[in-house]
């Protein structure tokens, strides 16, 4: 009887074992496990949110460039799947969506006319918030930054300028936002721009990462432009437009406050420098031109002693007193204008041709090749003091000319 008695206690002890052992494996698995598979479905639904306002992003340049409403998800947060035994602190991660202020301010002068414009704009903040730590994703001015809190950083590049233009994004209306489900942006285009011509122009843009946009790179951005970091302030100085140039500014009054634009401040694309699509350069082999506004952009200055001709005109046959008028205006407001005034024969070839310096008022001693159909202005602008950053624009061409090569190098 002794021997039943301790064999039913060593089953009964070894049962225990079992259901202790059983316990502490749950235990260790609720207390361990539990939260790493969760902070694994977070760091994914952040990756997804991460990749959601990259192409916000995208969005919102579509939007506001090419005139197109688009809609942005962003994944919001993480719902903790439901476990049988296991049990979540919660019913998973949620992300917020909030704003905060920016001011664009943009200056443009005409002819001494100071002119200036100021837009509200808007920064967004998204963080989740669960059991693990992420650094909040901020989209600001065009780029994407993750603040870590006691550290910033950003996998972007300058998007506020290329070399021949800018880029200012502009945003309103974006609604702040709480969920752990995807949530739906709509996001609609300024409805209307006005265009300025200016002599030049700045623009002032309000940061709240200053040392992540002194770090970036400028180097491409318009001729004889600066760029600096100055407190909360991204400063882009001494863009020219010669007076030429227009800058294409939203019209932000009576927007409805509840819903979401996307505008963007920016040279326009129907200016001298644009028209054709073609490369700005005049250097060889030069630019064909064939009508008004085109031209091309930072020849060389007249100190330089660089070469300055007109070359393979192209005209229609018996074309009488066809004019070619064209300016060259630098950054000191200084012109050098020339007209043309051009005769072709019953074959299209100019036969006749004749040169006025109009501004600086002078002669122009230019020489005429009729048999090649070039006309050199080589030592007429070399006689003018025209500075770099400077442009030259096509306002006159008559129907009957053709097409002129201007080779300037």
């Amino acid at each position: 009887m002794g021997n039943n008695s301790e064999n039913g206690v060593s089953e009964v002890v070894g049962a225990m074992l079992m259901l202790l052992i059983f316990v502490v494996f749950l235990g260790t698995m609720q207390v361990y496990q539990v939260p790493s598979w969760n902070k694994e479905l977070e760091r994914q639904e952040f990756d997804k949110a991460y990749s959601d306002i990259i192409d916000m992003r995208s969005d919102l340049e579509d939007t506001s460039l090419k005139n197109i409403p688009r809609t942005s998800s962003i994944h919001m947060g993480a719902r903790y799947p439901q476990r049988i035994v296991f049990r979540n602190p919660g019913p998973g991660a949620y992300g917020t969506i909030t704003t905060y202020p920016l001011n664009i301010t943009v200056t443009y002068n005409l002819n001494g006319t100071i002119s200036s414009v100021n837009y509200p704009s808007t920064g967004i903040v998204y963080e989740m918030k669960g059991i693990s730590n992420f650094p909040r994703i901020v989209y600001e001015n065009g780029i994407i930054i993750k603040d870590y809190g006691y550290y910033n950083y950003t996998d972007d590049v300058n998007r506020l300028t290329t070399s021949d233009n800018l880029f200012i994004p502009i945003l309103l209306g974006v609604r702040p936002v709480s969920s752990t489900d995807v949530e739906s942006f709509n996001v609609l285009p300024v409805p209307r721009y006005v265009n300025r011509v200016f002599s030049s122009m700045n623009v002032s843009i309000e940061t709240r990462y200053p040392k992540i946009w002194s770090n970036l790179s400028y180097e491409y951005r318009p001729s004889g432009s600066r760029v600096n970091v100055t407190g909360s302030r991204i400063n882009i100085t001494d863009v020219y437009g010669f007076s030429v140039r227009s800058i294409s500014l939203p019209d932000m009054t009576n927007l409805s406050l509840d819903k979401m634009f996307s505008g963007t401040v920016a040279l326009t694309e129907e200016d001298m420098a644009g028209a054709t699509g073609e490369s700005n350069s005049c250097a060889y082999p030069g630019k064909y031109m064939s009508q008004k506004n085109q031209g091309c952009t930072d020849i060389p200055a007249s100190a330089s002693n660089p070469v300055f001709i007109i070359t393979d005109i192209a005209m229609v046959r018996n074309a009488y007193n066809a004019e070619l008028i064209f300016n060259v205006r630098d950054k000191l407001s200084r012109v050098f204008e020339i007209t043309i005034t051009l005769r072709s024969d019953a074959n299209g070839n100019m036969y006749w041709a004749s040169v006025t310096q109009n501004r600086p008022s002078g002669s122009c001693s230019g020489t005429i090749d009729y048999p090649s159909r070039q006309i050199d202005l080589t030592s007429c602008y070399r006689n003018v003091n025209i500075v770099t950053t400077n442009v030259l624009t096509i306002t006159k061409m008559d129907a009957n000319i053709m097409y002129a090569n201007f080779l300037i190098s």
